[in-house]
């Protein structure tokens, strides 16, 4: 199987892999059980329900304009860094909230950050294997496995140590994609 051999060699196939994975574990969190931490922080159904459909209105603006921005500047790696930090600081503001108007504007500004970071790590590796003639398929692999994994061992900690440890999940799993960012060729 020569695909599997180059991958097993290529640097940039292995950054790839990594930062699909750091991704996807911050998925694999957040979509199953972000309602989870939400009602543990006492909101009802339709401010959960707002809360969760706010970042998908706000990609409607945020993300063409980031991307057309990155794309103009041809700075999609520091683009995805500043969108990564920003990320962290978007779930550390979420955790620290009181309140709903709080949460909410975190939660805006998370959907600044969050929904433009897949679009642009998607454009990267494509961009990568393309150049270095690797095979998507292996490197996307990474991210689907790690959702699974995400989904399944985040539930096992929130059942063992409740709801309150989503939000310190998702900051491990951004910091952990934060690391992924900078091991991008520049």
């Amino acid at each position: 199987m020569p695909g599997l051999a180059r991958f097993e060699v290529t640097p940039l196939a292995w950054r790839l892999a990594f930062l699909y994975a750091a991704l996807f574990l911050v998925v694999g969190c957040y979509l199953p059980y972000m309602p989870v931490w939400l009602h543990w922080r006492g909101l009802d159904e339709d401010a959960i329900a707002l809360l969760l459909a706010a970042p998908l209105f706000a990609r409607i603006l945020f993300t063409p304009l980031i991307s057309f921005a990155s794309d103009w500047s041809g700075a999609r790696r520091t683009v995805l860094i500043v969108l990564a930090w920003g990320t962290l600081l978007s779930f550390l503001l979420l955790w620290a909230s009181s309140g709903f108007w709080q949460m909410l504007l975190a939660t805006l500004l998370l959907a600044f950050n969050w929904t433009t970071i897949m679009p642009l790590i998607e454009a990267v590796a494509v961009s990568g294997v393309r150049s270095a003639g690797l095979d998507y398929g292996r490197v996307r692999l990474w991210g689907s496995g790690s959702f699974i994994l995400a989904s399944f061992a985040c539930g096992l900690i929130i059942g063992q140590y409740g709801a309150a440890s989503v939000l310190p999940l998702l900051v491990a799993a951004t910091l952990l994609m934060i690391a992924g960012v900078y091991l991008l060729p520049r």
